[in-house]
């Protein structure tokens, strides 16, 4: 997870209102300190000041990424200790950070994979309110359009990228799910010689269009907390990967561009809490 704008000054409460005194809680959990290859943190975002604690209001969500592994890889103890999140934080639902499925994707939308990796797996109520996928790398080696087709009311992905908002107090949280293996440029030259990679670029939104969506979404939110999630990180625990710098290069000016809180992201099997301080 990233905060592209460091540590943030909560705003002082205006005269007369505590509704516009919001205060962006960070509480982030390991839960999966047993597999390098998962990862699962929650994020709360709460209305704090002048309420009572039994009014307090909250946006309270699970993210996990790179985790569609079949059921290996500790995925059972992982959707475990998601539950016993979900009961202590209330969490609303779970954003998925891409690489939905190993190792290929999907082929179609009743692909048996779905049922081995996820409704087998993740089978507690608790973490079956709603899913928010977005798509990674991994994804792209299988049917793409699939996923967007996953039956039931769980899995809710409208599109390659899309936005959710929710309210929180008088204002609201703004979550962007981004496509963001069709802005990397080395899948491009990948798809020379994979055509499920080429097919699934090729039917995929420009990534002009996309940026452009992202920057008047964005533009047109009066949400007081604004959070990406996509696949790729932009930052890493070293900076010369290539495919950081695309996805840097691309996204930071919009972030800078409209104060973003948090970009959260998946592709590097570990969990990082990035803090950028702007001098």
């Amino acid at each position: 997870m990233e905060s592209p704008h460091g540590d943030l000054e909560d705003p002082e409460p205006e005269d007369g209102g505590t509704e516009s005194y919001i205060k962006k809680v960070y509480a982030i959990v390991i839960v999966c300190a047993i597999s390098s290859v998962l990862f699962s943190i929650i994020v709360q975002f709460a209305v704090l000041a002048g309420r009572p604690s039994s009014q307090v209001e909250q946006v309270s969500f699970q993210v996990i990424g790179d985790w569609g592994r079949r059921g290996l890889y500790h995925t059972p103890e992982v959707a475990q200790a998601m539950t016993e999140v979900a009961k202590t934080h209330e969490t609303q639902f779970v954003c998925t950070a891409g690489d939905n499925f190993y190792q290929d994707g999907i082929s179609n939308a009743s692909d048996p994979s779905i049922a081995v990796s996820w409704t087998d797996v993740f089978t507690q109520p608790e973490i079956l309110k709603k899913w928010y996928p977005t798509l990674g790398n991994h994804d792209y080696y299988g049917n793409v359009s699939a996923e967007l087709n996953i039956p039931g009311d769980v899995w809710e992905m409208p599109d390659r990228y899309y936005a959710k908002e929710l309210v929180l107090g008088d204002s609201s949280v703004l979550l962007l799910f981004l496509d963001t293996p069709s802005m990397v440029f080395k899948y491009g030259i990948m798809a020379l010689n994979d055509p499920k990679i080429k097919h699934n670029l090729d039917t995929a939104h420009s990534t002009f269009e996309q940026l452009s969506w992202i920057d008047d979404t964005l533009e047109e939110s009066s949400a007081c907390i604004k959070i990406l999630v996509g696949h790729h990180p932009m930052y890493k625990e070293y900076l010369n990967s290539t495919t950081a710098m695309n996805i840097r290069k691309l996204l930071q000016p919009i972030i800078d561009k409209h104060h973003v809180t948090a970009y959260i992201a998946g592709h590097e099997h570990n969990l990082q809490y990035l803090s950028l301080i702007h001098i």
